[in-house]
C-alpha cells in the first residue's frame, strides 16, 4: 500500500512499514570541532575556544553535547583550581548558561607541580528550537594557574537526536 502526503506509509511484505522518518533516539546530524589553543584563565569566565553551531531540523529534537577539554592546573604553594560552564545561544533568542560546574571542580594538588588532565561532559539538551544554536564552553580560574587546551586536543561534538 502506498499513501500520499507527509505521513504516508509504504507497506512491504505485510509487516515492514517505512515512513521516511527516523526512529525516536536516532542521530539526525553531527557537528564536530577540535582545538589545540592554550587559554590561560584568570578571575572571570572566558571562552576555552570550544564553540560550535548546530541548526536542528525539528524544534522537538534534542541536542547531545559531548565535550573533552584538556587543562593544566598549577600553584606554587597548594593547588590550582578552576571551573567550567556551558553556554547555549539561540539565534534570535536567549543566551543561557545550561550547565555550571560550581566551585573548585577541577584541581591539581602539590606545590610547584603542574597537573594535566581532561574534563569531559555528556549533556542532553532540549532547546525547543529549529534556529541555529551556538554552544560555547567557558572556564574560570579560582586559584593558582588554570589553563585550558594545555598540550592536548580539546573537542566538542553536537548531535541532533530525533525526539518524535
Amino acid at each position: 500500500t502506498i499513501g500520499a502526503g507527509a505521513s504516508s506509509t509504504t507497506t512491504i511484505a505485510g509487516d515492514l512499514a517505512v515512513t521516511g522518518q527516523m526512529p525516536v533516539g536516532s542521530v539526525v546530524q553531527i557537528q564536530w570541532m577540535s582545538d589545540v589553543t592554550e587559554v590561560a584563565h584568570t578571575g572571570s569566565y572566558a571562552s576555552t575556544n570550544l564553540t560550535d553551531v548546530i541548526t536542528p531540523t525539528d524544534a522537538n529534537n534534542d541536542i547531545l553535547v559531548i565535550l573533552a577539554c584538556s587543562y593544566r592546573t598549577a600553584y606554587s604553594s597548594g593547588d590550582g583550581r578552576g571551573q567550567f560552564k556551558l553556554e547555549r545561544a539561540i539565534s534570535g533568542g536567549a543566551t543561557t548558561d545550561v550547565l555550571t560546574t560550581g566551585d573548585a571542580t577541577v584541581k591539581g594538588e602539590g606545590e610547584g607541580t603542574d597537573v594535566y588532565s581532561e574534563w569531559t561532559l555528556i549533556f542532553l539538551d532540549a532547546p525547543a528550537t529549529a534556529s541555529a544554536i551556538t554552544y560555547t564552553l567557558y572556564a574560570n580560574e579560582q586559584s593558582g594557574a588554570f589553563t585550558t587546551g594545555a598540550t592536548q586536543y580539546s573537542s566538542m561534538s553536537l548531535m541532533e537526536i530525533s525526539a518524535t
